[in-house]
């Protein structure tokens, strides 16, 4: 087995610099973003990762209705930001109801619904261990 000296083995002490190197752990930073990412593309909250636990529940529908109860189906990405405009919670519609849900901690919500060009808006107030209804309806000529 034949391998090239590192500088340090060179130098005659004996360590390899891959022996000596510290191993250091993920940084919080590096966990956050992780947390952020998966949470992201799971449809889940990214509330925890912020140090909040998601302790409320938004449900309700996306409505995208060109006269009154005539309303079509399409998939929406809807999101939660709170009022420092960062993003806690995201979710994609289901269903032919367009149907969501969003776990995020209690607090007050601007909520965004988007679909190929189309971006519709809301807001609720989400209640600690409650859940609270937010339709969010698209009216289009």
């Amino acid at each position: 087995m034949s391998r090239s000296a590192t500088s340090s083995e060179r130098q005659g002490n004996g360590i390899s610099e891959q022996q000596y190197a510290p191993k250091t752990p993920p940084t919080r930073t590096t966990a956050l973003a992780a947390l952020i990412l998966a949470g992201a593309s799971a449809g889940v909250s990214v509330a925890a990762g912020l140090g909040q636990r998601p302790n409320a529940r938004i449900v309700g529908r996306v409505r995208v209705c060109n006269v009154p109860d005539h309303c079509l189906t399409r998939v929406f990405q809807v999101s939660a930001t709170d009022s420092a405009g960062r993003l806690v919670g995201r979710a994609t519609t289901s269903g032919p109801d367009n149907r969501y849900l969003l776990l995020v901690p209690a607090s007050h919500y601007s909520l965004l619904a988007r679909s190929r060009g189309l971006r519709c808006t809301g807001s609720t107030t989400a209640v600690a261990n409650r859940t609270v209804t937010a339709n969010i309806i698209c009216l289009v000529p």
